[in-house]
């Protein structure tokens, strides 16, 4: 049962996380230098929190770095991605993609090759968010240059859930999971590193953070975003992919809503029709 808590904490997390990402973009030029910042200051903070909680005992084992090395460069293609889709995408039909990517890769992920069990409630939660996801993208439009880029947001975005499942229940031998976080960190910041110091040497000289509360922001993100990360990390040792997917992207559509509703972005009591949906395929799941 704490499992299931700790789920619902992260997607709680998850949905704050939004809040503050929207707020870097406003306060940002729009680019893919943004993206690599963003990705730079937040997984910085993490390591150094995360080394100071580990006070430098770091474990690495090569498994665990071959694991975060992918798990990074899937982080920083998701960057590239996300610029290209959002340029022939809007962004109802962007999160409608990006948040069934998180939930259905992983969900046939651990069910095809990590022997989870299938039953009713798993498929009808699945179908359940899935409906919701497609009430809330209804009306956006979509261009057919769009459909790959949607579709390789939709997987990349999977690939992070099997990524974690795989190291953390591998066999080999691998890093505890805040050293294996640590590690991604690591990874993410030489790549940050050296696109930022290329970018010095180039003569794009343009700012890229036009409101200085910007760092703010993505060191809030950062905290509860790299906070959601470790919960999942933990969980996955404990709690099926094909039912901690499904809890975080339903949770997510859930909380997302309220919080928006709550600071009085969003006051349409229609959005709550995809929220009543979500919750009634969580109770089947759990």
């Amino acid at each position: 049962m704490v499992y299931y808590i700790l789920l619902i904490t992260a997607a709680v997390l998850y949905s704050l996380s939004f809040y503050f990402n929207r707020n870097v973009e406003k306060q940002c030029s729009n680019g893919i230098d943004t993206a690599i910042l963003f990705s730079l200051v937040t997984w910085l903070e993490a390591f150094v929190i995360l080394f100071a909680v580990m006070r430098g005992h770091l474990t690495v084992t090569p498994f665990s770095v071959i694991c975060a090395f992918v798990h990074a460069t899937f982080l920083i293609m998701f960057s590239f991605l996300n610029l290209k889709a959002f340029a022939v995408a809007d962004l109802a039909k962007y999160s409608m993609f990006t948040m069934l990517g998180g939930m259905l890769v992983p969900f046939v992920f651990g069910i095809a090759f990590f022997g989870d069990d299938i039953t009713a409630g798993k498929i009808i939660c699945c179908l359940l968010v899935s409906a919701a996801l497609y009430i809330e993208s209804i009306g956006g439009k979509i261009n057919k240059k769009a459909i790959f880029y949607l579709m390789a947001v939709f997987l990349v975005n999977g690939s992070f859930g099997v990524i974690s499942t795989i190291h953390q229940n591998s066999e080999l031998s691998h890093a505890d999971t805040l050293s294996y976080m640590a590690i991604q960190s690591a990874w993410v910041i030489c790549f940050g590193c050296f696109w930022m110091i290329k970018k010095r040497l180039s003569k794009n000289k343009q700012p890229i953070v036009k409101n200085k509360k910007a760092y703010a922001n993505m060191l809030f993100y950062g905290i509860v975003n790299g906070s959601a990360e470790l919960i999942l990390l933990f969980a996955i040792k404990h709690v099926q992919p094909s039912v901690q997917y499904p809890i975080i992207t339903g949770g997510v559509i859930i909380f997302s809503t309220l919080i928006s509703m709550i600071i009085g972005e969003n006051k349409n009591l229609k959005n709550l029709i995809p929220v009543g949906i979500t919750f009634i395929g969580l109770l089947f799941l759990l």
